[in-house]
């Protein structure tokens, strides 16, 4: 049996805005699902980014440590040399840094003397 009811246009109207309302909230809630989806993603990126943050900068002030151990070493021996280069008289002489290049001791000056401080080597050279 086959039946057909008439509805006022105003009782359609109602029915129309009930299927709009439930898709609308259908929607909305997909929506909040996805949102909320999104913002735990979110949350797993951030926390894996400030980890790495977190190592570099451990590393980061692990490299400082090894920078300002060297730098420490360096005054160190910068002090020492100036304080061995003030005990020789230099009244005639110049003091020149001696590299594997250096003119004057590829000439053979004979007044040429080469002395040597840790790993470095000075020319002194008549002036």
């Amino acid at each position: 049996m086959f039946g057909l009811k008439i509805i006022k246009e105003s009782e359609y109207n109602d029915l129309k805005e009930v299927s709009r309302n439930y898709e609308a909230h259908k929607k909305e809630q997909e929506n909040y699902e996805q949102t909320k989806k999104d913002c735990k993603s979110l949350r797993e990126q951030n926390s894996e980014l400030r980890k790495k943050i977190q190592e570099l900068e451990i590393n980061m002030h692990g490299s400082d440590k090894k920078l300002k151990a060297e730098v420490k070493s360096l005054r160190e021996f910068k002090r020492d040399t100036l304080e061995a280069m003030g005990q020789i008289d230099l009244a005639g002489f110049r003091l020149q840094y001696c590299t594997k290049k250096c003119k004057h001791c590829e000439n053979v000056q004979a007044d040429c003397k080469k002395y040597q401080f840790g790993s470095h080597e000075y020319c002194v050279i008549p002036k």
